[in-house]
């Protein structure tokens, strides 16, 4: 179950690895992004800027790090920051899905969805089966009043979670119940409920979200908890 105790447990165990790595190494970027990282899908976003900082003086080139300073500053709602982070991540790894998607995700949030498409839309030809990316342009195209092509990417989205995606599920229902389809946004909040009782369905996907094909490495907050 997402957000069960051997998850939290497995967690745990990441952070006790990577504070070790870094006790013994201070100057190792790889290992404070991945523990930066970690915090991100965590919430816990001060220590994550912090760790995100220092990874990033340490490497100024780490797009890896440096999109995820940008997500932390989104997530703080600091969405102009955030931006010039993920713009300059793009710079650096032009063809990256997951880079795209997070600059997607800022200009969702910014309202700025004809651009977002643009982003999530490259994510998803870069990486087909790139399900989160797939679900943030159902969530744009609801936000647009799409709702025939929110409900498509939502549902592709769902297909591609063998377990069930609690988020693509919950986001489902409420393009549902804004289109007046009531029993079935019911039928989908609470399917979304008995997927993630805990509210914790986010963390988990991003956390163990698959490597997409070259180019580029694997987020390095995942590597060590997805493999």
């Amino acid at each position: 179950m997402p957000g069960g105790a051997s998850e939290w447990e497995e967690i745990d165990e990441v952070l006790g690895a990577l504070n070790r790595d870094i006790k013994l190494r201070p100057a190792d970027a790889w290992a404070i992004s991945s523990r930066g990282q970690t915090y991100l899908g965590l919430g816990r976003y001060d220590e994550a800027l912090a760790d995100l900082d220092r990874a990033i003086k340490l490497d100024p080139a780490d797009a890896w790090a440096i999109r995820s300073r940008g997500q932390v500053l989104g997530n703080m709602g600091c969405y102009n920051e955030a931006l010039a982070d993920l713009n300059r991540a793009i710079e650096l790894a032009p063809d990256d899905p997951l880079v795209l998607c997070a600059r997607g995700e800022i200009y969702q949030l910014m309202n700025r969805y004809g651009e977002a498409l643009e982003d999530l839309d490259r994510a998803i030809d870069l990486y087909p089966a790139y399900s989160w990316a797939i679900a943030r342009r159902g969530e744009t195209y609801m936000e647009m009043e799409r709702y025939a092509k929110a409900l498509a990417d939502l549902d592709h989205a769902i297909e591609l979670a063998p377990e069930g995606d609690a988020w693509a599920t919950g986001f489902r229902g409420e393009t549902y119940r804004r289109m007046g389809r009531l029993g079935e946004a019911l039928a989908d909040f609470n399917r979304a409920i008995e997927l993630d009782p805990t509210g914790r369905s986010t963390l988990k996907w991003r956390l163990t979200q698959p490597t997409p094909p070259e180019p580029g490495p694997s987020p390095a907050a995942a590597r060590p908890i997805s493999r």
